[in-house]
C-alpha cells in the first residue's frame, strides 16, 4: 500500500466534442494528485483527440431519463511519430496505454457555443462554454467571460437547461438530453482590469469591479434574458450583444496510474490465505516433562488443542506414548484431563 501512495497519479481533464485534443504533459490537466517519489518523466507520451460522444437516455415510462450508453470515441498516438488508431472509451472500460497507464471516461456535461461581441462589434469571445451539471436532468451552471471587450469588458453567468420547461417553481430542465437547449444568462460589465496573472475558476464570474447590467425596460431590476440555439441578445447602452450558436458535449477523461498495485494485490492474497489457513488447520501444543522422585523416572506428556474436547485427541496421544523408545514395552498409561485448560495428560 506505501508503494501504491508514494507512486501513483491521478490527472483530470474536460474535453469538448469537435476536435479537443490532449497531451499527456502536467500543464495541460484541469486537476493532479501524484504521491511523493512521482516524477514527471515517468508520464507517456500520447495524445489523444476527442472525434465524438454518443449518448442515450431511456424515453420509456419506466427509469426515464436513465442512462443506457455513453460512448466517446477518441484518436490516439502512442508516441511522438506513432501512426494514429482509433479507440472506444465506455464507463468501466478503460483505454490501457503503453507503461500500464490507464484512460477512464468519468464524467460527462453540456458546452453551449456562444459568440460574444462587445460595444465597437468586434467578436470578443466565440467557442464552447463548459456548464457543469447540477442534477440528473442536467441543469448545468456555469460562466461565460469576455475580458478583452472593450470600451467595457462584459462576463455573463447562468444556467443552461437541455430540455426546458418554466412553470410555477421557475425554469428547470425536464429531461437530460438536449431536446430544447435553453441558456438563462445575467449580465455583467466594467472597466478594463489589469491582468494579474492569478488563476481564476472558469466555471463562475468574478464579480469584482463589474456591475450588473440594469432591465432598461424595469428599472432597478437586473437583466436577465434567455437564449435559444440562433438568437441574439443585445445588450442596453451599446455594451454589446451575445448569441447562442449552438450545443456541444463534453466529457472528463482521467488519467492515471498505480505502478504498485501488483504488489498491493498480492499481498492481500496472500493474508487472505493465510486468514483461510489459520481457520482450517488444527493448532496443537505438546509439552514432555521427565521427573525423578526416590529414584524412580515418570514421563509426562501433555498436549492442548485449541478446540476444547476436540475428537481425537486422546487417541493421538496414546499413539505419541507408544511410538516412544521407553525401558518398558508397555508404559502404564495414566489419564488426567484438566477442564479449565483443555489439557490431556498422560
Amino acid at each position: 500500500m506505501a508503494v501504491v501512495w508514494l507512486t501513483n497519479f491521478r490527472g483530470d481533464r474536460a474535453l469538448v466534442v469537435g476536435g479537443d485534443s490532449f497531451s499527456n504533459d502536467l500543464v495541460q490537466y484541469d486537476d493532479f494528485k501524484a504521491g511523493p517519489l512521482f516524477r514527471q518523466s515517468s508520464l507517456t507520451p500520447f495524445s489523444l483527440k476527442l472525434d465524438s460522444f454518443d449518448v442515450k437516455f431511456e424515453t420509456g415510462d419506466v427509469q426515464r431519463g436513465a442512462a443506457r450508453q455513453f460512448k466517446a470515441v477518441v484518436t490516439v498516438t502512442d508516441r511522438p511519430g506513432a501512426r494514429p488508431r482509433r479507440e472506444t472509451l465506455q464507463v468501466n472500460h478503460p483505454l490501457e496505454l503503453a507503461g500500464g497507464q490507464k484512460v477512464h471516461l468519468i464524467a460527462w456535461g453540456y458546452a453551449p457555443v456562444v459568440t460574444v461581441k462587445d460595444g465597437d462589434g468586434n467578436v470578443a469571445y466565440s467557442g464552447a462554454v463548459i456548464f457543469l451539471p447540477q442534477d440528473g436532468n442536467f441543469t448545468s451552471a456555469g460562466a461565460i467571460k469576455a475580458p478583452d471587450a472593450r470600451p467595457r469588458r462584459l462576463g455573463f453567468e447562468g444556467f443552461f437547461l437541455p430540455s426546458a420547461a418554466v412553470d410555477a417553481n421557475g425554469p428547470r430542465s425536464v429531461f437530460p438530453d438536449a431536446l430544447n437547449p435553453q441558456l438563462f444568462l445575467n449580465a455583467w460589465s466594467g472597466e478594463p482590469g489589469v491582468e494579474t496573472g492569478q488563476p481564476e475558476s472558469v466555471y463562475s464570474l468574478n464579480t469584482r469591479g463589474l456591475q450588473q447590467i440594469r432591465n432598461p425596460q424595469k428599472p432597478g431590476q437586473p437583466l436577465r434574458f434567455v437564449l435559444r440555439p440562433g438568437y441574439i441578445q443585445k445588450l442596453p447602452d451599446g455594451q454589446g450583444s451575445t448569441q447562442l450558436d449552438g450545443v456541444q458535449r463534453w466529457v472528463k477523461l482521467q488519467v492515471g496510474d498505480t505502478p504498485g498495485a501488483p504488489i498491493a494485490v498480492a499481498a492481500i492474497t496472500f493474508a487472505v490465505l493465510g486468514l483461510c489457513l489459520s481457520l482450517c488447520i488444527r493448532p496443537r501444543r505438546v509439552w514432555v516433562r521427565i521427573r525423578s522422585q526416590q529414584g524412580r523416572s515418570t514421563l509426562e506428556i501433555a498436549r492442548l488443542d485449541r478446540a476444547e474436547g476436540r475428537a481425537g485427541l486422546p487417541d493421538d496421544l496414546v499413539a505419541v506414548v507408544r511410538d516412544l523408545d521407553l525401558a518398558a514395552p508397555d508404559p502404564a498409561v495414566r489419564t488426567h484431563h484438566d477442564t479449565t485448560s483443555s489439557q490431556e495428560t498422560r
